[in-house]
C-alpha cells in the first residue's frame, strides 16, 4: 500500500500538537479576553435592574426571577450575566430549596 504524500502547506495548516496547551497564550490571543473584561467594567452592576431586584428581595427563586425578567423585557443574557457575577463575587449564594423545589438566590450578609 503506497504512503500518502504530505502537501507543502499541510504542516502549517494544523499548527497544533499534543503539547500545544502547555505553551502560554500569545498576547494576540489574550487581547479579546481583556477587551471583554473591559466591556463588563463599563456597565456597573449596581445600575442593573436585576441586581436591584435581588438585593431588595434578599431571597428570590430562579423561576420567580425568570418571570420577573420576562415581564419587564430584560434579556435572559443580562439575567445570567448578573447572577454569574453576583455568585462569583460572593454577594449572592445559590442553593436548592426543598419546599419550593427550585434554585434560590440569597443575599449573603448585610
Amino acid at each position: 500500500m503506497p504512503r500518502r504524500r504530505k502537501r507543502k502547506g499541510e504542516e502549517q495548516q494544523t499548527g497544533l500538537d499534543i503539547t500545544s496547551f502547555l505553551e502560554p497564550l500569545s498576547p494576540k490571543e489574550e487581547a479579546p479576553k481583556a477587551a471583554k473584561q473591559h466591556a463588563l467594567a463599563e456597565t456597573p452592576l449596581a445600575s442593573s435592574p436585576v441586581y436591584q431586584y435581588v438585593m431588595s428581595r434578599r431571597r428570590v427563586s430562579k423561576g420567580e426571577l425568570y418571570k420577573w425578567c420576562k415581564a419587564r423585557g430584560i434579556p435572559l443574557a443580562e439575567l445570567y450575566r448578573v447572577i454569574k457575577e453576583l455568585t462569583s463575587t460572593g454577594v449572592v449564594r445559590r442553593r436548592f430549596d426543598d419546599k419550593l423545589e427550585d434554585l434560590v438566590y440569597e443575599v449573603v450578609g448585610q
